[in-house]
């Protein structure tokens, strides 16, 4: 989209919102054009209402989509150049907690919070909100990325889950490795 058609592109999405404000197709839409105009916080609202209102349409795989993207380019710019530390650290977590489990076990992690996953992680909202059936305590977005992110290293490394934590995960192995010897 060219970024001198937006302001046109964003009038038709809301016409045809007024007729059907829950058509997912507008909805996303008028979250692209938002985005494209650099109204970030606006076009995430309307991804999330595509993905609350279809959850198995393809334009709720869009949403979804666009939420990593922009969470990923947040992430990132917030990093700068350098592995963010809490990222580092909840990487080192599963590492650790990996370490002491059976492949089949972490792979249950992994699908679970993928599942939790279609829902939203926000990497950027640092309450501990979510909770997991296969393990105590409760999470943060981040958090569950990261256990995410490392398991699918172990797993099946070839394969991306949509968010680049590579330099955490990367920082973790070095101190993971450290600590195993040191003792």
């Amino acid at each position: 989209m060219v970024v001198g058609q937006v302001a046109p592109a964003e009038s038709h999405f809301r016409k045809a919102l007024e007729l059907d404000p829950r058509d997912p197709q507008a909805l996303y839409g008028l979250g692209h054009v938002l985005q494209t105009g650099g109204r970030i916080k606006e076009a995430e609202v309307f991804y999330a209402q595509v993905i609350e209102i279809d959850p198995r349409s393809s334009a709720a795989e869009l949403a979804r989509k666009a939420r990593r993207e922009l969470a990923e380019a947040s992430f990132r710019a917030h990093a700068l150049t350098m592995p963010r530390p809490d990222a580092v650290m909840y990487c080192l977590d599963a590492l650790q907690r990996y370490a002491k489990m059976e492949p089949a076990e972490v792979q249950k992690i992994c699908m679970e919070i993928a599942v939790l996953g279609q829902r939203g992680l926000d990497p950027h909202d640092a309450a501990q909100k979510h909770q997991l059936l296969s393990q105590p305590g409760k999470y943060s977005g981040l958090h569950l990325l990261c256990l995410m992110y490392v398991a699918f290293q172990q797993l099946s490394p070839q394969d991306d889950i949509g968010f680049d934590l590579a330099q955490e995960y990367a920082a973790a192995q070095r101190l993971f490795k450290q600590r195993s010897e040191g003792n």
